[in-house]
């Protein structure tokens, strides 16, 4: 080393300790609310609360190519390739690190077991756990291999059962596990995991001035997530070497500040979830939504209108979605098709009033029926009639009790490719309440059809 550098490590370390330390954010704030992701409701419908979410991503060893590499005045060295000895390899995970009571007491089976739900073939390895104090929950920060691909997340062991509050691909390499978690005074927290060699992380709130995060374990620091979002980044070093240079994950793509006291947007359907969810659809769906929202780390809100599966082995949702702090709601379809194939559907906003929601089932190599609509009514529709012609309308009757009203209607290929088809829905009392074309119901954010 340098005299210059020696020099330079002098006049920090000296500038450090004039500063004040960042307040602790790991104490006095209540957890907002716990619960399973995977069953979210919409607090106003269906009784349950609205929870604060975590949103986090894995750092990766380079820097996005739209954010800089800030010119930190310190005495680390830069990268030089080294990072790779230190990324995290899913299938030989880092030692795990924190209380060891998070392991027990069934957290780790209750926790493999609602993950191989959310992803069969996967299996959950722990890498740092610790009881957050503010809300004495158990959390656990995790890598998953196998399955459909390496994952990381973050569960607490919520009240109402595993809350996966963070559920992401593993970019790789990664060399932090870097999350945003709610904090003091609905502030962020900004915990990040690495390898146990890892001797020192730096948060630089400005993106040019780094100040030591507070260290848990080996490996694994803290520090208050208050910086500019546009400019922030996070830095890892092993001794004098950096092996990580990022932005910090941004807080407010998710839900770290307060809910919105008025609830869910104002569109949002007070009409019951109906049908069989199954949350890997949920989940995929979600992740679509906050992709088409150009907010890929957020985590959606979502009220299931309906969901179900063909005979054939299709499995599919109809959904509304939204944002934290949004104003309204979006309205969406998926389906995963039996070959794992899938489709996204972002459709047209609907309003209180709306008598349907309309989605299509498409499978090009089907055959003889290549579309199918999915018509779920609002709860007071007596009867759903279908004219294929748009003149000569005929009832169809319900897929099931369960399914309250909901309609599968087979659409055949002069219907396609005419566009004429057209619904009308009856009310209890014999009146008619919609009746229209199809192609209005089947309207995108964009365009119809």
């Amino acid at each position: 080393m340098s005299p210059l550098d020696d020099e330079l490590r002098s006049m920090f370390h000296g500038r450090a300790g004039t500063l004040s330390p960042s307040p602790d954010p790991l104490a006095g704030v209540e957890r907002r609310a716990g619960r399973m992701r995977r069953n979210r409701a919409v607090a106003a419908v269906a009784g349950t609360a609205l929870a604060v979410t975590a949103i986090a991503l894995a750092v990766p060893a380079i820097l996005p190519s739209d954010r800089a590499v800030p010119q930190v005045a310190a005495s680390h060295a830069p990268d030089d390739g080294l990072s790779s000895a230190y990324a995290l390899d899913p299938a030989h995970p880092w030692t795990y690190r924190g209380d060891e009571g998070v392991l027990g007491n069934g957290n780790l089976a209750t926790f493999q077991r609602e993950w191989t739900i959310r992803h069969p073939g996967s299996t959950l390895h722990p890498l740092f756990g610790q009881v957050y104090e503010p809300s004495k929950l158990a959390e656990l920060v995790f890598v998953a291999s196998g399955g459909e691909g390496p994952r990381w997340g973050a569960v607490t062991a919520a009240h109402a059962g595993p809350d996966f509050v963070l559920d992401r691909p593993l970019t790789q390499p990664a060399t932090v596990l870097a999350a945003a978690l709610p904090g003091d005074e609905g502030t962020a927290r900004l915990l990040a995991v690495g390898a146990p060699e890892v001797t020192e992380m730096s948060y630089l709130p400005d993106g040019t001035t780094p100040t030591a995060m507070t260290r848990l374990q080996d490996g694994v620091y803290i520090h208050a997530l208050n910086g500019d979002q546009a400019r922030d980044q996070l830095q890892a070093f092993v001794g004098s070497q950096r092996i990580s240079s990022t932005a910090a994950p941004d807080s407010q793509a998710g839900v770290v500040p307060t809910p919105n006291p008025a609830g869910p947007p104002g569109n949002v359907l007070s009409w019951p979830t109906r049908g069989v969810q199954d949350p890997q659809v949920l989940l995929a769906a979600e992740e679509f939504y906050a992709q088409s929202q150009s907010r890929p780390a957020a985590q959606p809100e979502a009220k299931v209108l309906f969901a179900g599966a063909t005979a054939d082995g299709t499995r599919y949702l109809l959904a509304q979605m939204w944002l934290p702090g949004a104003k309204l709601a979006d309205t969406v379809g998926y389906l995963i098709r039996k070959d794992g194939s899938a489709e996204p559907q972002l459709k047209a906003r609907v309003a209180n009033g709306t008598a349907a929601v309309v989605m299509v089932l498409s499978d090009p190599n089907a055959t003889p029926v290549k579309e199918t609509l999915v018509v779920v009514p609002q709860p007071t529709t007596g009867q759903v009639e279908y004219a294929a012609d748009g003149r000569t309308f005929k009832p169809f009757s319900n897929p099931g009790k369960a399914y309250d009203g909901v309609t599968v209607i087979p659409r055949g290929d002069q219907a396609i490719r005419d566009m004429k088809d057209r619904l009308r829905l009856w009310n209890g009392d014999g009146k008619v309440v919609f009746v229209d074309v199809v192609f209005t119901l089947l309207c995108g954010q964009t365009s119809c059809g």
